[in-house]
């Protein structure tokens, strides 16, 4: 069996940023300074992810086997932020683990059940907001490079069955809002979803 085309992951997280910016500039000083997103930050996040799995069966007839999965997923990020009057420029890397974030459609073979299921996700991001509410509310879009961990599987297993586990790559593009709650702290609610590349499975 070959022709696993291409996986579409959507993403939607809300992660809350153990340290952001000002968070080095100290007690009070910090809360006398004017409000800034220019800094390093790292944090944790938790969400939904939806995954569109598109594959196509190279045998003799060529069969396609498409479907839809959902679960939980949950990681952390790091980044840097620089900011220039109402424009936040930044750079982000984050890795998220799949919590049962799978799918399964009958194969194109009655006799067999087959499934996918995403294990792990990463990417490096660039970040490019606004401020058009105020100085602690954010609002940005976010493209990049991403990589995932998927399971793809028949069973049963034997005769003729499988389980293999590849690694897939592709861009990453999203958006988000994120709002700070003090100096050091903050909210984001964001949608990222992983355009992969193709991959054959023998």
């Amino acid at each position: 069996m070959k022709g696993f085309r291409s996986a579409l992951l959507g993403l939607v997280s809300g992660a809350a940023l153990l340290v952001s910016p000002g968070a080095w500039a100290g007690g009070d000083l910090a809360s006398e300074r004017p409000f800034s997103w220019t800094g390093f930050y790292m944090g944790l996040h938790v969400g939904v992810g939806l995954s569109d799995v598109d594959a196509l069966f190279t045998v003799v007839p060529a069969s396609p086997w498409n479907h839809e999965g959902s679960g939980l997923i949950g990681g952390g990020q790091v980044g840097y932020n620089w900011q220039v009057g109402q424009v936040v420029l930044g750079v982000e890397a984050d890795a998220s683990f799949g919590a049962g974030l799978q799918g399964d459609a009958p194969c194109p073979n009655p006799a067999f059940a087959c499934g996918s299921e995403v294990n792990r996700l990463a990417s490096v991001r660039g970040r490019l907001g606004v401020t058009p509410f105020g100085a602690k509310s954010l609002l940005y879009a976010t493209a990049g490079w991403g990589w995932a961990d998927i399971t793809y599987s028949a069973v049963p297993i034997t005769p003729g069955g499988f389980i293999n586990t590849t690694s897939q790559s592709g861009w990453v593009v999203g958006g988000g809002v994120e709002l700070a709650h003090s100096s050091n702290m903050s909210l984001k609610i964001e949608y990222l979803a992983y355009l992969l590349d193709s991959e054959t499975i023998s």
